[in-house]
């Protein structure tokens, strides 16, 4: 199962997923839930539901649509989706059903648009954000009142990047990094490459953003429970804890950026070593010739 969100910004959408795919055993593995359909139309799918069943119908669906835009490329789509879930599920005996849940992307001129796929319906998503997966109720608490429809792509990947973290947290079927994809609308002068408007983030950043939310809800706990009694805290007391809140979360980041340095130093110091080795070995070979 997963948690998969889709949102519909004011200059672009985005997609988001977490990671771990629960086996038939009850074990667990952690694969990628966004797949590519057409770069060339920025057409992404992300699921929830059987891995199987979603890997099967993409790899039909990149068939299908090859050479496809616009409203043909969504009827590819769906028609194939919705074959699917006829086969896997209608038309399955009971035991053996399977079945998936959908979103995907593709570029409508100068807009981005996104669509949802659900049972045997297809629809287009014009504003706001859905959800989908096992986490989806715990979820629409978290997104609910952080959501806004004039949030940029990048508001909505960290609002996404902290409620998935909290997910995760509470939803046994949910884990792993959580993969955030942003497709920008062109509000600019289209350049022969369209893949320059999408953009991904990396999984180190999305861990570095999670323990920042990490900390700050950590630091900032004391003062949530403090507010509510401001009339039985002194003022200055409570703009004391504020003050040390604030500078506990500059700490943490000022560490964070410190270890960020010195790993990017270790690792460009071996590729150097690496380096050297090869141009030594390249040296002898030379030599002997």
């Amino acid at each position: 199962m997963t948690i998969a969100a889709g949102f519909r910004c004011k200059d672009g959408v985005i997609l988001a997923a977490d990671s771990q795919i629960t086996l038939s055993d009850g074990g667990k593995t952690y694969q990628s839930k966004i797949f590519p359909v057409n770069d060339v139309e920025d057409c992404y799918i992300a699921y929830a539901g059987y891995a199987d069943f979603a890997k099967e119908l993409v790899a039909e669906v990149r068939n299908a649509t090859r050479g496809k835009c616009g409203s043909d490329l969504v009827a590819s789509i769906g028609g194939t989706y919705k074959r699917f879930w006829r086969e896997h599920y209608t038309d399955a005996p009971k035991k053996e059903r399977t079945w998936a849940y959908l979103l995907f992307t593709l570029r409508d001129g100068k807009r981005m648009v996104l669509y949802r796929a659900y049972a045997r319906s297809l629809y287009r998503l014009n504003e706001g954000y859905v959800l989908l997966g096992c986490g989806e109720s715990v979820a629409e608490s978290l997104f609910d009142p952080m959501c806004r429809n004039d949030m940029t792509v990048w508001e909505a990947a960290r609002t996404c990047i902290y409620a998935c973290r909290k997910i995760k947290g509470y939803v046994e079927a949910c884990g792993g990094d959580t993969e955030v994809k942003m497709f920008l609308d062109h509000n600019y002068p289209v350049s022969p490459s369209r893949f320059q408007h999408f953009m991904m983030v990396p999984e180190r950043s999305t861990r570095e953003i999670e323990q920042d939310f990490d900390t700050f809800d950590e630091v900032m706990l004391p003062v949530l429970l403090a507010y509510p009694d401001l009339d039985g805290v002194n003022p200055s007391q409570f703009r004391a804890l504020l003050r040390s809140a604030e500078k506990r979360l500059e700490k943490s980041r000022v560490k964070k950026y410190r270890q960020r340095d010195k790993e990017d130093s270790r690792l460009w110091e071996e590729s150097a070593r690496v380096d050297d080795s090869l141009e030594r070995a390249q040296r002898l070979d030379i030599t002997k010739l």
